[in-house]
């Protein structure tokens, strides 16, 4: 069983260092750490893959600022209507508060609305720069998802299994964990693939078959018997809901990537 491993904070200015400043004490949390390693690290990648197939970089910094400011907003608004509906009425500040919860499929949403506004403001595709995105954000999730394995916040249902977290109490599947391994492989993939020219659509949809099942799958182990459980809508999570729409989402990306490779290489032909 893999053993409950808590990183305590790194306190950078005890509070009332100086004067009684800072009220509370700065520290560089694991969990934030990695989070913005997170977000850091796939911007890197985002820029190597936009300058390998020569997208200007102006352009890629606008897109992303767009994109993943839409995908934070996004991210807490999914959260707040789909798990924690009730504290919108107990605290109507609560919308502003983007820190306090973020979905992740509420994200995938926010990032999709900010890329098409982003193309409709400037009038241009955003596939090429999408496609960069994709090839790069499994990379970047797979940090993410460490960042919640550190935090152990997505306890799942009880478990004996030698793949179980001895989580104080009782032994839990660890669901930002499990993710976090599983996201790997697409993650080493797509870093593979993108070597090459892919014509658009392709790791959109790569990521979206992929990622879809697994998240699917990965929510039925949610805990259920704990405070805060995850909410249910016929059964399933907001998350799998989701899933099934990326699931479509990715098929008919791939479909449009198979069928723009045919017709390249008919024109070569």
């Amino acid at each position: 069983m893999i053993p409950y491993v808590r990183i305590a904070d790194l306190i950078l200015i005890p509070a009332g260092f100086v004067n009684g400043w800072p009220l509370r004490a700065i520290a560089l949390r694991p969990f934030g750490f990695l989070v913005v390693a997170a977000i850091w690290f796939g911007i890197v990648l985002t820029l190597v893959q936009s300058r390998r197939i020569g997208l200007p970089t102006a352009a890629v910094w606008s897109y992303l600022v767009w994109v993943v400011a839409f995908g934070f907003v996004g991210g807490h608004f999914f959260d707040l209507l789909f798990y924690y509906p009730e504290s919108i009425s107990k605290e109507p500040g609560a919308w502003l508060r983007l820190e306090q919860g973020q979905s992740s499929f509420g994200g995938f949403l926010g990032a999709a609305f900010g890329s098409w506004a982003w193309a409709k403001r400037y009038q241009c595709s955003p596939w090429p720069f999408a496609e960069s995105v994709a090839s790069a954000f499994p990379s970047a999730w797979f940090i993410g998802r460490l960042g919640c394995a550190v935090a152990h916040d997505h306890p799942g249902r009880l478990s004996l299994s030698w793949w179980a977290v001895a989580y104080p109490g009782s032994p839990r599947l660890d669901i930002g964990l499990l993710e976090a391994v599983l996201t790997l492989p697409v993650a080493v993939a797509c870093l593979w693939l993108r070597n090459r020219r892919r014509p658009e659509g392709f790791f959109v949809g790569i990521l979206s078959v992929y990622y879809a099942p697994v998240r699917f799958t990965l929510d039925f182990a949610r805990a259920v018997d704990l405070a805060g459980a995850d909410a249910r809508y016929l059964f399933l999570t907001p998350a799998q809901w989701g899933c099934i729409g990326l699931l479509v989402v990715g098929v008919f990306a791939l479909a449009g990537a198979t069928a723009r490779r045919r017709i390249q290489r008919g024109a070569v032909g």
